[in-house]
């Protein structure tokens, strides 16, 4: 299995156990959404064959994405490969819930419990309990948390849910403009905006960035289907700053009732009001707007009890969970997988990049600033990045013509 398959696999867990992790699933604890979920049978995205897990397996997804992030979720070669395992996985799951649940259990009830249960035959001896138990960390055996009860989508605090969206705005030069905006769904509050003269998914991904570096993480992102909301890097951006990716509905504009009200409330108020043809570049366009946003996020709300959009928001500032700056910048790079060529290169999307020669016909993982692709890293062995450039070939004609002349020269 290759690495893009096993990142397919890793969203697609990460996908099933999403609302263990920002806390929208609609169950008292998180072991009764578990057992629900072990009612069902899911679709395995690379193989296509369906199947149902243990509710202990969901559990140990949750767990290891919250020890090692998304990369936790992602199949690692065993460490015992090629030598025979007694326990199997869910005996081992087993194992894990029972000492969480029950801290004082002895392994040899430990043991008659997973005979009785039927994780084990009755062949496996004390011994091979004794020692997996030993081997576990103490972490891995802490109490369960179960946590109050939730509902799933409540939109009772700020941050739980951000909602996002595009709008048509109107043709400046010939281009269509649009404006993509993020919508925290508490509080009414823009969180993220934007003006382009391209729906892309970079530009959405370029809002939703600085969102995240100002007003914090959310549990929930709410789009649409779209191809700036439905794509690869951003499934991956999402998982690895634990955002549970949902779409609406296709064709539902309702889905997003509070975004779309937003929109026509920009229109009636804003667009609708302008004298358009007084705008000559893009730039006016957004100066305008903003200038109106800070209007709209500081006038009180009927629905809101009279409070402001801002006020409201800054309401549940002390539940906000942040990020430091450096560390989303690394989880919004876009990230690839491609086979250096025999003359120390690499192509993403047309463009040649220079790497170091020890890593010729080795299959690696670039990572890359969507916004300047000129910017961008090879991940070295060691875990480390190290800078790529794009290929000069200018400059390399140059070199090897300077190596020819020295060589009439010896001639």
């Amino acid at each position: 299995m290759d690495q893009t398959d096993k990142e397919k696999i890793a969203l697609w867990k990460f996908g099933i156990i999403a609302p263990v992790i920002s806390g929208t699933h609609p169950f008292s604890t998180n072991r009764q959404f578990y057992r629900h979920l072990a009612e069902k049978e899911f679709e395995n995205p690379v193989s296509g064959v369906k199947k149902s897990f243990s509710w202990q397996t969901f559990a140990h997804w949750a767990y290891e994405y919250r020890s090692g992030g998304f990369d936790g979720l992602i199949s690692r070669p065993r460490s015992d490969k090629g030598t025979s395992r007694t326990l199997s996985p869910e005996a081992q799951e087993r194992i894990i819930a029972l000492r969480r649940q029950y801290p004082r259990i002895i392994n040899t009830v430990l043991r008659a419990r997973l005979i009785e249960e039927g994780f084990i035959p009755a062949r496996v001896s004390q011994s091979t309990i004794d020692r997996f138990v030993r081997s576990l960390p103490q972490s891995r055996l802490e109490p369960i948390h179960q946590g109050k009860e939730r509902r799933a989508f409540e939109k009772e605090f700020a941050n739980q849910v951000w909602q996002a969206d595009t709008s048509y705005l109107y043709r400046l030069a010939g281009h269509r403009l649009y404006l993509v905006s993020i919508l925290d769904d508490a509080s009414r509050m823009i969180v993220g905006w934007g003006i382009f003269e391209a729906d892309t998914a970079v530009n959405f991904q370029k809002i939703l960035k600085n969102a995240v570096m100002t007003y914090g993480i959310p549990s929930v992102l709410y789009v649409d289907n779209g191809s700036p909301y439905d794509n690869h890097q951003l499934n991956m951006i999402c998982a690895r700053l634990g955002v549970a990716l949902v779409h609406a509905p296709v064709r539902d504009g309702s889905a997003k009732g509070k975004q779309e009200r937003a929109f026509r409330t920009f229109k009636d108020h804003w667009l609708r009001c302008s004298d358009w043809n007084a705008y000559q570049t893009i730039e006016e366009v957004r100066e305008s707007f903003g200038d109106y946003l800070q209007k709209y996020i500081n006038c009180q709300h009927a629905s809101l009890k009279d409070m402001t959009p801002r006020q409201r928001y800054l309401k549940d500032a002390q539940r906000f969970r942040f990020l430091p700056d450096e560390a989303v910048e690394q989880y919004f790079l876009h990230t690839y997988e491609r086979k250096v060529r025999t003359d120390s290169t690499l192509v993403i999307d047309g463009i040649s990049y220079e790497v170091p020669a020890e890593y010729m016909r080795e299959t690696v993982k670039v990572k890359m600033d969507p916004e300047d692709r000129r910017k961008a890293w090879l991940l070295g062995m060691d875990g480390k990045l190290i800078p790529i450039r794009t290929v000069d070939k200018v400059e390399n004609s140059r070199i090897r013509r300077r190596q020819h002349m020295r060589f009439r020269e010896e001639e």
